[in-house]
């Protein structure tokens, strides 16, 4: 299992254990097929999303997550918002 001091840097969550985002497991992710000690125990609501996918924190945080299966992220979500408010 991978360290907590391992995990990736998420600006704005800054220990993303505690608050229950990012749990130890043995599971592999669905986006890098590894086993790296954790996963987010959240769903990823998409079309082409699995019931029962589960991503590790690396893969959530490069946004490799989102972007293999073409689901949007709350971050270009908000984006899109912003643009559309300022024109």
């Amino acid at each position: 299992m991978s360290d907590p001091a391992e995990l990736p840097i998420f600006k704005y969550y800054p220990d993303p254990v505690a608050g229950g985002s990012v749990e130890a497991s043995d599971a592999a992710c669905a986006g890098c097929k590894r086993r790296r000690g954790f996963i987010s125990p959240s769903l990823l609501y998409a079309e082409k999303v699995p019931d029962d996918a589960r991503f590790c924190p690396w893969c959530i945080a490069d946004g490799s997550a989102t972007a293999l299966l073409a689901a949007p992220s709350t971050n270009s979500l908000r984006e899109r918002r912003m643009t559309r408010a300022t024109r």
